[in-house]
């Protein structure tokens, strides 16, 4: 099945999910010079999306919640999958994040991870795909 352009991004602007009160995770619709500002801002917590494909991060600590930040993490996906969406050189990043959430103090650890060529580090340990 293949969405259509208005059932698509009605998808992207509905799934969302909140973690523990205080962590959110969605695909993001944000865009521009500066996503992860305008995702944080426009939750109000801290969380992650992976919309642009370019890693990114950004605080915007309030006195409501002094330790919001957002997280955009890379692809999952190789470069093909973007073919039908951009021509040339692609300017995505694969990776993905992992997240620390503690929810007794309303704080969470991000720590996004960046692969290249198969290649990841995660915690002082190199990882090597196929």
């Amino acid at each position: 099945l293949r969405p259509t352009s208005r059932e698509q991004k009605e998808g992207y602007t509905n799934n969302w999910k909140v973690y523990d009160d205080c962590f959110v995770v969605t695909h993001g619709t944000s865009a521009g010079t500066n996503p992860a500002k305008a995702e944080v801002s426009k939750y109000g917590m801290s969380g992650t999306s992976g919309h642009v494909h370019r890693p990114q991060y950004s605080t915007s600590p309030t006195l409501i919640n002094p330790h919001a930040d957002w997280t955009i993490t890379g692809m999952m996906s190789d470069y093909s999958s973007g073919d039908e969406y951009v021509s040339g050189p692609s300017t995505w990043t694969t990776g993905f994040g992992f997240f620390y959430i503690f929810p007794n103090k309303k704080v969470v650890i991000p720590r996004p991870i960046i692969t290249k060529g198969g290649i990841a580090e995660f915690a002082g340990k190199v990882y090597f795909g196929e």
